[in-house]
């Protein structure tokens, strides 16, 4: 158990310093870019997002299954997911070089430049984050939380220089992107270097078998998660001007900040999930409970004070965006609270169920822009992304009630012992 919050103390350092250091960014580039320059910026990152999910076939996830489970070493777990990221990349950028000539409305909405440089991002993005979890694969919790803090320090200098001090717009947040992952991917690789002793495996035809078939396996599980969590920018794209982009974009950014908390919780426990052992279920209901009650005081109070905190942060110009904010808080809040049966699922060997769980959401939040959007605008697809999170969240739940044999109302029973979880914890912080 001490070991669990000493892991969590790190996690939860990386991921809440990380997070106000993304508020910086996403504010400098509200203020430096305008809502116009700022909706260019969001339709290139979900240009390249959506590409590389559709071609990286689940091959981060696996690699992670894989070295926790100890059926890879992490040696490895590296060179095979370094061929799939080269692979994927290959199929990624060939696909978008041919979308991008598409005479399509997403296109008009940045230069071909600014295109370019997002599908130039995608294969040390894709590297980068796979490295990023392997360390918590190998329970390197504490390098996990230095890197992910120097990540995020770095994409916000590149952002101060190439688009605060160069004025070089949309192409200098893109270019910082580029720049902050390449550092990542030479400082993880180093790291496991010198303290594993990662060196050359030769990767196998078999190995790589086992990894795209779990992959796929999570494979429209990932990208369904993906999609829905970008969808409402995705289809402002075609039908919307910059400026709303820009705005629904802020919104959602924003409030998905709070989704640190059961990503904190998830990078912890995924690699335990990945290992037999007895009261994994219970452990996992006792952080859903855990994380409802923090992440509904969080974004409460996010509810109340969005109109001032929209102010100083990306300015007056966007204001617009509060009503958003507050729409789409409501979803969260269900996504944030049932995020943390994903772990449990993917770590019984049951990706299936999450992907099952994320392409009905998705199905969902994409009818309900169909109906909503023409009729009610920005505020339509905050509800539409709302009700695709609740959808998917509600089938997570039942995929672990049947899985774990664990009944829901138990799952939400608030007992003494869930907050005399936090004597441990205080004796891990003061250590």
């Amino acid at each position: 158990m001490a070991s669990a919050f000493q892991d969590l103390k790190y996690t939860v350092i990386a991921k809440v310093m990380s997070m106000a250091l993304l508020v910086g960014v996403q504010s400098c580039l509200a203020w430096w870019l305008g809502a116009a320059g700022r909706g260019e910026y969001a339709v290139c990152q979900v240009f390249a997002s959506l590409l590389t999910v559709f071609c990286a076939l689940g091959c981060d996830t696996a690699s992670v299954y894989f070295v926790s489970s100890q059926r890879f070493s992490i040696s490895e777990g590296v060179i095979h997911a370094a061929v799939c990221v080269a692979v994927s990349s290959v199929v990624a950028i060939t696909f978008g070089l041919i979308l991008r000539t598409l005479p399509v409305g997403f296109f008009s909405k940045a230069s071909q430049d600014a295109f370019g440089l997002a599908l130039a991002s995608i294969p040390t993005a894709l590297m980068s984050l796979i490295l990023l979890q392997l360390l918590t694969a190998v329970r390197m919790f504490r390098w996990f939380a230095v890197l992910s803090i120097l990540q995020i320090a770095t994409h916000l200098c590149c952002v101060c220089v190439f688009v605060g001090y160069f004025s070089w717009g949309v192409k200098g947040a893109l270019w910082a992107i580029i720049v902050r992952d390449v550092l990542i991917v030479t400082a993880a690789l180093t790291l496991l270097r010198v303290k594993l002793g990662m060196s050359w495996a030769q990767p196998t035809l078999g190995k790589l078998y086992k990894m795209y078939h779990y992959g796929t396996r999570y494979y429209f599980g990932k990208i369904s998660n993906r999609v829905n969590a970008r969808l409402g920018t995705m289809i402002l794209a075609f039908f919307a001007t910059k400026e709303q982009i820009g705005l629904f974009d802020v919104a959602h950014q924003l409030t998905a900040q709070v989704i640190t908390v059961p990503d904190s919780l998830s990078t912890v426990l995924l690699p335990r999930m990945c290992q037999a052992g007895k009261n994994r279920a219970d452990t996992i209901a006792r952080a859903v409970r855990m994380t409802a009650a923090v992440c509904g005081s969080l974004l409460l109070v996010l509810c109340v004070f969005a109109r001032p905190i929209i102010t100083i942060l990306f300015s007056r110009d966007f204001l617009a965006a509060v009503p958003l904010v507050r729409i789409l808080s409501l979803g969260v809040l269900v996504r944030c609270t049932c995020k943390l049966f994903v772990p449990y699922l993917i770590g019984s060997n049951r990706p299936g169920t999450v992907s099952v769980s994320v392409v009905a959401g998705v199905a969902v939040n994409i009818l309900s822009l169909i109906v909503l959007l023409p009729s009610l605008g920005l505020s339509g697809a905050a509800v539409a992304n709302s009700l695709g999170y609740a959808v998917s969240s509600l089938l997570l739940a039942r995929g672990f009630v049947n899985h774990s044999g664990t009944r829901l109302s138990r799952v939400f029973r608030y007992q003494p012992s869930d907050f005399r979880m936090l004597k441990p914890w205080n004796g891990v912080v003061r250590g």
